[in-house]
């Protein structure tokens, strides 16, 4: 116990109070803070106005630099810090005129535990759950944590109640053949981040009561959301789609939008946007 609180003890809390009608919220990997604020990030939001920002791969606990960019930014946030630096690492981030609640969300296996990969937010009408599922691509030990995590998830999940939750994040998972632009390749190969266990996992997930509005609103388009740095694959689009937004499926879906920003640049990873009247 002692162990799990003092991680705990790592979480940055800050809170405004407000209730909301719309929301606009942001996911991104950001592959770095302090690279991406080199490569247009501040311009980047003023651009795209999020009120809610879930980034993933912060690679930062340094809280004098974080609180700089959010102070200057207008928002507020938490910060869930991987224990070994310059890793992994999850924020969320909010317009200071709303009120956010950090809620309990423990992902707590020794294989990812001190990773700072989950971070789960009240907002009040709405519940955010922000994720870094691990990537597996190193290692079979690493593929079976990914697996691990993914089912650790959907236990915890299936006690929750799941109203009115949004699920984002980068869950390193190609679900479906048009979310990768080589599946045959990539299924012969047995390539982590598409192969049958962590697929199978991802639909159980969503079997809980989860939509992949992306998916929803574009059931047949190659969609992507990450590509590799080699062979010039953002600019021939040889990408991936690993990002995601799963909404609940009691949210009303004619009020519901969502975009992938490929030309956002700055990460291996684009941003998508969540666009929903409450």
């Amino acid at each position: 116990m002692r162990e799990l609180l003092d991680f705990r003890n790592r979480w940055l809390v800050f809170s405004n109070i407000s209730k909301m009608s719309k929301a606009k919220i942001i996911t991104w990997n950001v592959n770095g803070i302090r690279a991406i604020l080199k490569k247009n990030f501040t311009e980047y939001i003023d651009q795209l106005k999020p009120d809610i920002l879930a980034l993933q791969e912060v690679k930062c606990d340094d809280l004098t630099i974080l609180n700089q960019i959010f102070t200057e930014l207008g928002y507020s946030y938490y910060v869930n810090c991987a224990v070994k630096k310059g890793y992994s690492g999850v924020l969320v981030a909010w317009r200071n005129l709303l009120k956010a609640e950090l809620l309990p969300f423990d992902l707590l296996h020794d294989a990812y535990k001190n990773e700072g990969r989950s971070l789960f937010v009240d907002f009040g009408e709405f519940k955010l759950l922000n994720l870094y599922v691990p990537s597996g691509t190193s290692s079979e030990e690493r593929h079976d944590a990914k697996l691990l995590f993914m089912r650790e998830l959907r236990s915890n999940l299936s006690k929750a109640d799941l109203s009115k939750i949004i699920i984002c994040g980068d869950f390193n998972i190609c679900h479906k053949e048009n979310d990768i632009h080589h599946p045959q390749i990539a299924e012969k190969k047995n390539f982590s981040g598409f192969r049958k266990d962590e697929r199978l996992e991802f639909s159980e997930l969503l079997e809980l009561g989860l939509t992949d509005i992306i998916r929803e609103i574009n059931p047949e388009k190659k969609i992507y959301t990450w590509w590799s740095y080699r062979a010039n694959s953002r600019e021939k689009n040889l990408g991936w789609r690993i990002d995601y937004f799963l909404v609940s499926n009691n949210f009303d879906k004619n009020k519901l939008y969502s975009e992938v920003h490929t030309d956002f640049l700055g990460s291996d990873h684009c941003p998508i946007s969540l666009e929903l009247t409450l």
